[in-house]
């Protein structure tokens, strides 16, 4: 997942938003790289949730830094990912 990727990723944020379901789980489980691009995509969707008081769950893969980083970065706190492997 990087740049290119990024119209194609476009779409199923906004056909969240729009469901706001209770839950979004989002299956990282088959992604092997992923750039600024992807983790910026899943703290603009955590933030989103957050506000509305709903669960944000990344699914896989079986280690954050497989798909290329690390859910360190995202302000130092792990705490708020739910990260199901």
């Amino acid at each position: 997942m990087d740049y290119e990727d990024a119209e194609d990723f476009e779409a199923p944020w906004q056909a969240a938003d729009q469901a706001a379901l209770l839950t979004t789980v989002v299956d990282l489980s088959q992604v092997t790289f992923a750039d600024s691009m992807l983790l910026n995509a899943l703290l603009d969707a955590r933030r989103r949730h957050d506000s509305h008081g709903r669960r944000f769950i990344l699914l896989g893969p079986s280690s954050p830094r497989s798909a290329g980083f690390s859910t360190s970065a995202a302000r130092g706190n792990t705490s708020r990912w739910k990260i199901r492997t």
